[in-house]
């Protein structure tokens, strides 16, 4: 199997010549005995079957097999296989060594194109040599850390990185390129004030507990709960509601779900736009940016009238495809007071099996959430 041009050229890897399906074992022994001349020869290295142990370790050698090796031969053994980007091949990272012993050694694994089933190994003999242009584009000797790809100029300072990245990475730090180096705001329809927002609050009591009893613990019981729906655009459709009693948390999730409901028929509305007014047509004809990205309008570009399709409210000039993915939010958030520190222990249970829909969690510990979504049937 051979290499991609751009690989070879760079002459960091060896690839013995071999015809069994040993390649794993024939590029450590590569690693382990370097050859001064005819590195791609089989007969410049011992046999691997005379300097490794192979006991119960078949070829061609599977991923899984490769820490047994490492057991068998008192060494350690770094993958790194290749993906394309933007017509470049880059070297990653595919599996990493648990402890970095004296005997070590770097492989390329590289796929078959026809068969992802079977690659190829090799050795990289210099790894500076082979991903030192996918990191940085300057001439020079590189120390490169073998296993998070990082780059420095020293020896001293590679090792120095070596103790913590050992205990720290388990992946390689990748830079953006010339092609993808900016970060841009790109939610546009963020911009824009959700259309329905729930405002919620639940208050507890303790329980009695039995005086008697060695081990007293505190119970608390939920006995209110009360929100308030704030609609952004119809003052019609805010309100506020709450129950007193031990079953408005059961209560509190029904009108969550009826909620749901009701704000996905508002949102599934298309109301048409209002006509514009003398004032409004004479900025669309004379603006010179869209109002959605604030970039400026070419020569070619459609330009189109954006608006609310819950009001029919004007909003403004804008590029068409700025407007075909300015959409409504369909999410309803819904702000408790306290909810990691305690109000989400009374109501998650409760939200999550009283009808179906999966539910998300963004967690602070086991115990903690910052926020959770529940998925109402492709609602949110």
């Amino acid at each position: 199997m051979l290499h991609s041009e751009e690989i070879k050229t760079k002459k960091a890897v060896v690839n013995v010549q071999s015809m069994d399906n040993a390649c794993f074992a024939w590029s450590v022994v590569a690693a382990l005995y370097p050859a001064e001349r005819n590195a791609e020869r089989e007969s410049s290295y011992p046999h691997y079957t005379t300097v490794l142990n192979l006991q119960g370790i078949e070829f061609p050698m599977s991923m899984k097999n490769i820490a047994k090796f490492e057991r068998l031969n008192d060494i350690s053994i770094n993958v790194f296989g290749t993906e394309e980007q933007n017509k470049k091949i880059n070297v990653l990272p595919l599996r990493l060594t648990d402890e970095k012993k004296a005997k070590h050694a770097n492989l390329l694994y590289v796929q078959d194109a026809q068969n992802n089933n079977v690659g190829h190994f090799t050795w990289i003999k210099n790894l500076s040599r082979l991903v030192s242009s996918q990191i940085n584009k300057q001439n020079g000797q590189k120390y490169i850390c073998d296993r998070c790809l990082h780059y420095f100029y020293t020896k001293e300072k590679l090792e120095a990185h070596t103790v913590d990245c050992q205990q720290l990475n388990d992946c390689a730090i990748v830079l953006p390129n010339e092609e993808d180096k900016w970060l841009s705001f790109s939610n546009y329809n963020r911009k824009e004030r959700m259309p329905f927002v729930v405002y919620a609050d639940l208050e507890c009591v303790l329980q009695k507990t039995e005086e008697d009893d060695p081990k007293l613990y505190q119970r608390h019981q939920v006995s209110s709960i009360a929100y308030y729906v704030r609609c952004s655009y119809d003052k019609a459709l805010s309100g506020y509601r709450s129950r007193r009693d031990k079953e408005c948390v059961s209560w509190f999730v029904e009108q969550l779900k009826e909620l749901a409901y009701r704000v996905k028929a508002i949102l599934s509305r298309n109301v048409p736009m209002i006509e514009l007014t003398r004032d409004e047509h004479e900025k669309f004809n004379n603006a010179t940016q869209c109002y959605i990205c604030e970039k400026p309008f070419a020569p070619d570009d459609t330009r189109v009238r954006d608006h609310c399709h819950l009001t029919g409210r004007y909003r403004g000039p804008a590029h068409s495809n700025c407007n075909l993915n300015y959409k409504d939010s369909h999410a309803i958030p819904i702000v408790f007071h306290n909810l990691s520190g305690y109000d989400a222990h009374f109501i998650i249970t409760e939200i999550a099996t009283a009808f179906a829909g999966n539910v998300d969690v963004l967690p602070i510990t086991k115990e903690k959430y910052i926020s959770f979504t529940k998925k109402c049937w492709g609602n949110r």
